[in-house]
């Protein structure tokens, strides 16, 4: 993964993907989420799933809290592709993102989620 941004403390404009020998751009506003697979992250964009080999917690280190949320260990969302917002029949917050990706928040984001979005 490669950086192209204008501050160092935000995620970069656009991520630079290896996939077998090609390289490509995708932009950082196409993201929908990116989640922990192994020792990889898959990014969920508007164009497919991808597997960059980076870690979740150094993506949501340089990640704009407003702009991208870490909803639970494996998986974080980005806040603009939120599709609707529900609850299971245990009472717990599930997000549907964009590309119908669902997302459950652990009982800890709950409460932030709810901080940060006022609910």
């Amino acid at each position: 993964m490669e950086l192209d941004t204008d501050n160092s403390n935000d995620l970069p404009k656009q991520i630079l993907i290896k996939d077998g020998e090609e390289y490509f751009h995708i932009q950082t506003n196409d993201i929908v989420l990116f989640e922990s697979y192994g020792n990889y992250i898959k990014i969920h964009s508007n164009e497919g799933v991808n597997l960059s080999k980076n870690s979740l917690s150094s993506i949501e280190k340089r990640a704009r809290p407003n702009h991208f949320f870490r909803a639970n260990r494996k998986e974080l969302i980005n806040m603009d592709k939120i599709k609707n917002i529900g609850r299971t029949k245990n009472d717990k917050i599930q997000i549907t993102l964009s590309n119908e990706h669902k997302v459950l928040l652990s009982d800890r984001k709950s409460v932030l989620f709810n901080e940060l979005i006022k609910l």
